[in-house]
C-alpha cells in the first residue's frame, strides 16, 4: 500500500508541475510575439519536451493507454531535440550570412 500510494502521490504531483511549466513556457512565447526571437524559439522547443515528460507520466500512472505506441514519449523528446538543433543551426547560418559573429570567446 505504501510504495503504491507514494508512487500516485508522485506521479500526480509530477504531472501537475508539468503543466505548470507548460503553462509559464506558453506565456513566455506569447509574450515574446515574435518567431524569430530566441524566447519563443526556446519557449516552443520546451513545451514540446514537456508533452514528451507529460505522455511518460500519464503512460507510467496507466492514465492514457498507449499499448503498441510504449515509445511514443521518446520519439516526441527526439523531435524536441531536432527542434533545438534546427533551431541552432538557422540561426547559426542566419548570423553568419549576415557577418555576425557568435560569441566564440569571453571579451576581456
Amino acid at each position: 500500500m505504501s510504495i503504491e500510494f507514494f508512487d500516485m502521490i508522485s506521479s500526480n504531483i509530477t504531472l501537475i508541475l508539468l503543466i505548470v511549466a507548460v503553462g509559464i513556457f506558453a506565456t513566455l512565447g506569447i509574450q515574446s510575439r515574435k518567431i524569430k526571437s530566441f524566447q519563443f524559439q526556446m519557449s516552443v522547443f520546451i513545451m514540446i519536451w514537456l508533452a514528451s515528460e507529460i505522455i511518460g507520466v500519464l503512460a507510467r500512472a496507466e492514465i492514457l493507454n498507449i499499448s503498441g505506441y510504449e515509445s511514443i514519449g521518446h520519439q516526441i523528446h527526439l523531435a524536441s531535440m531536432v527542434v533545438i538543433s534546427v533551431i541552432f543551426w538557422m540561426r547559426f547560418y542566419l548570423s553568419s550570412r549576415k557577418g555576425n559573429k557568435f560569441i566564440d570567446e569571453m571579451p576581456s
